[in-house]
């Protein structure tokens, strides 16, 4: 008589493979912030990282000090979004100004044959239009 008060519990799973197979909940969608600290940590990887191979390529130092100068902004602005500090988007904002007005330039007189300019580029104006889009929706 006690056994048919109690609730029933479901039984538990008999092999280690049945638990991975319930439903697990959604991973949360991703936040505006946290999609803005990831553009800038990519943006100052490829940067950075673009300096280093040009200065190991041709010896270029222009190269390195602007690659390195510009990934270390892009991940400053990085660090301070996802700390939710003051001037995060600003920075790279900034950072995508400096790697447009630079590059854009030297793409147009190529006419689109060199492939570094054109590079830096479309990477300067998509961090503008993603950075620009973050601080006009914030103001």
């Amino acid at each position: 008589m006690a056994s048919a008060l109690r609730p029933s519990r479901p039984p538990a799973p008999i092999l280690a493979t049945e638990q991975r197979l319930t439903k697990s909940p959604p991973p949360p969608p991703t936040s505006p912030i946290q999609s803005l600290v990831t553009t800038a940590t990519v943006l100052s990887v490829l940067t950075a990282a673009g300096g280093i191979t040009g200065y190991v390529t041709s010896a270029s130092v222009p190269s390195l000090t602007a690659g390195v100068g510009i990934g270390v902004l892009y991940g400053l602005a990085a660090y301070r979004i996802n700390q939710r500090q003051a001037y995060g988007v600003e920075m790279a904002l900034l950072a995508s100004l400096v790697l447009a007005g630079s590059s854009v330039p030297r793409a147009i007189r190529s006419g689109g044959r060199k492939p570094v300019p054109l590079v830096l580029g479309v990477l300067g104006v998509g961090g503008l239009l993603r950075f620009g889009n973050a601080y006009l929706n914030t103001a």
